[in-house]
């Protein structure tokens, strides 16, 4: 073989495995920088969490390779971005299955990630693409996301930007990434709930849950900011537990929070 030819297969193999990753520059709070550039390698098996724990189960088995090829062949239908990673739910009757594809991110900074994703479903040979969403992955306070894109922790998924919508604002302007950051430090601090009394689930074991659920959706009504944690796999198959908090003079402060189910 010649060299010019050996050059361009190794140019050829090399490329692929880089494309489309992002990364994160120093930014101050105030300030975040949002970047578009390679940082790490897309891995060339794609990560899969799966049910709650991010590993199979009975309910929610393994894709075979066969079933994943087929997803990543869909997803690429749609789109040249990578796959960062692909969320699997728990089966439905009949062996139909959904799940969300993650893409890379197009966005990140040191505290927020944001990007695109695809909810899809598998029903035996057949991938369809139901929807897309936007996501945002806030990292919890003291940690700032590398440029190692891996499978994210069950309390790290990412969850979906339009949530953050504000029902009761007529132009729907999301609450900013600042100010998101603040919500959830606040919310995810065992220290928030110390002392506070009426609540059915005791200071303690919420501040364990919140800090072991992922974030499922966050809303703004009126004065009152609500924060929901856990899983909804289907309408009518969901669990987890919510926090209402107020802006108040000196940050915010807790207005309620219990357990919810669907």
């Amino acid at each position: 073989m010649k060299a010019r030819s050996f050059q361009l297969l190794i140019l050829a193999w090399s490329v692929p495995a880089w494309a489309g990753c992002h990364s994160d520059h120093p930014a101050s709070s105030s300030h975040p920088l949002a970047v578009a550039e390679p940082c790490s390698p897309v891995p060339r098996q794609t990560p899969v969490f799966y049910d709650d724990t991010g590993t199979p189960s009975k309910r929610t088995p393994a894709f075979s390779e066969l079933e994943l090829a087929r997803v990543t062949d869909r997803v690429a239908t749609q789109t040249k971005d990578p796959i960062w990673f692909i969320r699997v739910k728990p089966s439905h009757p009949g062996g139909y299955r959904t799940a969300t594809v993650y893409l890379v991110p197009q966005t990140q900074t040191q505290r927020v990630r944001e990007g695109r994703a695809y909810n899809i479903g598998v029903d035996g040979q057949e991938v369809t693409v139901h929807s897309s969403t936007e996501y945002i992955q806030i990292s919890k306070q003291g940690q700032t996301f590398t440029r190692q894109l891996i499978l994210p922790a069950v309390s790290d998924l990412p969850f979906s930007r339009p949530d953050l919508l504000d029902p009761d604002s007529e132009k729907g302007a999301p609450i900013s990434e600042e100010e998101l950051i603040r919500i959830v430090d606040f919310i995810r601090q065992p220290s928030t709930y110390r002392g506070a009394l009426g609540h059915r689930m005791s200071p303690e074991k919420m501040a364990e849950e919140v800090q072991r659920m992922p974030i499922l959706k966050v809303t703004r009504w009126r004065d009152n900011i609500s924060v929901d944690f856990g899983y909804q796999h289907a309408p009518l198959f969901g669990y987890g537990v919510g926090v209402t908090i107020k802006p108040t003079s000196t940050g915010y402060g807790v207005v309620g929070w219990g357990e919810w189910l669907s």
